[in-house]
């Protein structure tokens, strides 16, 4: 993006007088092969001191953005669209951003944002655009878009007193994309690569155009360019061996070239927060988003991370499916839903209106032909409409949730953005709205809040801090909102504590863990389960304090293959571990007794017949005619969802060290398309 200082609205009674005099010019010679770096790939802009807004076009081709405010990055957003271009975003005043792109049908498009009116729909402003737009403002009402045209041209239109000019034809043979700033009222410079692959510009200035001129240097991108105040040109372009080169005009003079340091593997774009301050951004060689800043004082030697960035993400093959029941309504009973992706990439919902009745589960499809990646989330809002949440491949968090409580099905999606890299997960606060976490690409932990109980919008992804993160968070409840745990790309343990903000990370664990899973217990205090590096299932349970253990304890001496997951039994009131084990069965193990953390033998879950898993397993509590139970979930390698339902023993049993067993069967295939 190239930053533009607003500027006075005298400036726009200058330009209805003077009109634009076009004096169009050649930089050089026939314009070579279209440059597969034309234009930069974010597009930065300032509205308002303090505060930045990057932009995108995501892999879904749709416009996203994110948010420097209060000294920290937001998650990305979609702003949707169809778009085939890097975007260009310009501020004309406080309170308004103007986003323009060109379209899939190679035209000019423009969305706005203003603070009273939030975004408004797409549009159209024609024209045959052969690279990505650049737009600058020199003053409130006033806009100057350029783009390169089909002839290679640099092509020009204005908008003044509420309406947009045609286009003028500015001359010039450009191979990149073109880049505009202003520095003054009625003034407006535009750059871009020449076909000597060296940096050239015109300017507008009293009434009249410039020719195109020379200022050297060797560009491996398209220019960005900024203005930190009157009088003011930054100008920065990727050259030789992935080098960031900058110019500069100040005092009426333009500096000599300077080189800012290497790894940047995009055309750069630049804006200004706060005036003699410039930030400017690019994609490293190896595809991060990246910052230098500059004032005061002088360029950082390296670039700063900014955070996760647009990746197409693959598809697991037998990633666990999940269950769900939600809280009844009196009497009544809420149905069971399950949720998978499968190794196609559709995300398939299951419902058993029937909490009884396994054989009558109806899976669907619930986003036709879009593919997604991990395991799906459910939960549940305080008004008892079950939650789902999926991630799609372009690293977008797809939610949906229930129209009615009481009837069985999902209403439309909502694309809640993120670009995330690993599943998402679901808990709920204290006051009851329900929030995501997701863990970015740069290992940061990132949240979306609901902006009130029940409410179908979210707030803005927020940054919840580098803790190196790797997969999938685990929640559970806590006192004030709700526990995670989660492990890093190290396979460290941490665990901390989200309530609307998040408490510092606590270490539990060395390297080497995977797969956390928790139980909550009266005072809620956790124990949590891993998988060790030697494959053992280990466990740790919270002191009274909320401080953790030293020492880790063996479940037994079984070997697991996968991540365990486990669940307090609520006939007998002690925790159960279950596990995928070496051979692909699944097995259990029950405590001996209540609360005591010592562990009967692990036995296979089907004992007499083999029924071995593709899939880890899940469990989930339930209630059905028989009361209060639970069951477990995984899919085979025909990708047949299997049920484990544990059997309650008699009333006389239920201090028994020998816990009765598990009723097996398969839910209904889903349809093949």
């Amino acid at each position: 993006m190239r930053r533009v200082r607003a500027i006075t609205v005298a400036a726009a009674l200058l330009l209805s007088t003077i009109g634009y005099a076009l004096t169009p010019a050649t930089p050089a010679a026939a314009a070579p092969a279209i440059d597969a770096l034309d234009g930069a790939v974010v597009s930065v802009e300032s509205v308002e001191p303090g505060r930045m807004d990057l932009f995108t076009r995501g892999p879904d081709s749709a416009l996203h953005q994110k948010t420097f405010v209060n000294g920290a990055w937001t998650g990305w957003n979609d702003l949707g669209g169809s778009i085939s271009s890097a975007p260009s975003a310009v501020s004309w005043g406080a309170g308004r951003l103007d986003v323009f792109a060109r379209s899939t049908s190679n035209t000019l498009v423009q969305r706005t944002w203003t603070s009273a009116g939030g975004w408004a729909d797409w549009a159209d402003l024609g024209g045959v655009l052969t690279s990505a737009p650049s737009a600058a403002s020199w003053g409130p009402g006033h806009l100057d878009v350029f783009i390169r045209g089909a002839s290679n041209s640099v092509q020009h239109k204005w908008y003044l007193d509420n309406g947009w000019s045609g286009w003028a034809d500015l001359g010039g043979s450009s191979t990149s994309a073109p880049a505009a700033a202003s520095y003054q009222n009625g003034h407006v410079e535009v750059f871009v690569r020449g076909t000597d692959n060296a940096l050239w510009h015109a300017w507008f200035l009293n009434g009249a155009w410039s020719t195109f001129g020379s200022m050297g240097g060797t560009l491996a991108s398209a220019p960005g360019v900024t203005s930190w105040g009157a009088g003011h040109l930054d100008v920065f372009v990727r050259g030789q061996n992935n080098q960031l080169e900058h110019r500069y005009y100040s005092g009426g003079n333009w500096s000599t070239w300077i080189s800012l340091g290497g790894g940047t593997g995009s055309a750069p774009t630049a804006t200004s927060k706060n005036p003699s301050q410039l930030d400017t951004f690019s994609v490293s060689p190896s595809g991060e988003l990246q910052q230098k800043s500059f004032g005061p004082g002088d360029w950082p030697a390296t670039w700063t991370p900014v955070g996760e960035f647009a990746q197409q993400l693959t598809t697991p093959r037998y990633a666990r499916t999940v269950a769900f029941q939600g809280a009844p309504a009196g009497t009544a009973l809420k149905p069971i839903t399950y949720a998978y992706v499968d190794n196609l990439g559709r995300l398939r919902t299951g419902v058993q209106r029937n909490p009884d009745v396994f054989t009558d589960v109806t899976f669907t499809v619930i986003a036709g032909n879009e593919a997604f990646s991990g395991v799906p989330a459910l939960g549940e809002q305080e008004d008892r409409k079950t939650v789902l949440a999926g991630l799609n491949t372009d690293g977008d968090v797809w939610t949906w949730k229930q129209a009615n409580a009481d009837t069985p099905g999902f209403g439309p999606v909502a694309d809640a953005g993120g670009w995330v890299t690993a599943a998402p997960a679901i808990g709920r606060l204290g006051d009851g709205r329900v929030v995501l976490f997701a863990v970015g690409r740069d290992g940061r932990l990132w949240a979306k809040t609901q902006t009130a109980n029940n409410s179908a919008t979210y707030g803005d992804w927020i940054d919840l801090g580098d803790a190196d993160l790797a997969g999938v968070p685990t929640v559970a409840a806590g006192r004030s909102g709700v526990r995670l745990f989660a492990t890093d790309t190290a396979g460290v343990l941490k665990t901390a504590d989200f309530g609307g903000t998040l408490s510092g990370w606590t270490t539990i664990s060395d390297a080497g863990v995977s797969g956390p899973a928790a139980v909550v217990y009266p005072g809620f205090r956790t124990r949590v389960f891993v998988r060790a590096a030697d494959g053992t299932i280990q466990s740790k349970f919270q002191n009274a304090d909320g401080t953790w253990p030293a020492a880790w304890g063996a479940v037994g001496t079984f070997v697991a293959a996968g991540a365990p997951a486990a669940i307090l039994d609520p006939g007998l009131g002690r925790t159960a571990v279950v596990a995928r084990g070496a051979d692909n069965e699944i097995y259990r193990v029950f405590e001996t007794g209540q609360g005591t953390g010592t562990w009967g033998d692990w036995e296979r879950l089907s004992p007499d017949i083999p029924d071995p898993a593709a899939t880890d397993p899940t469990v989930a509590p339930i209630t059905n005619g028989s009361g209060e139970s639970w069951i477990i979930v995984f899919r085979n390698l025909n990708d047949v969802t299997r049920v484990y339902t544990r059997q309650a023993p008699p009333t006389a049993a239920k201090s028994s060290a020998a816990p009765a067993g598990f009723t097996g069967r398969s839910l209904p295939a889903p349809p093949a398309s």
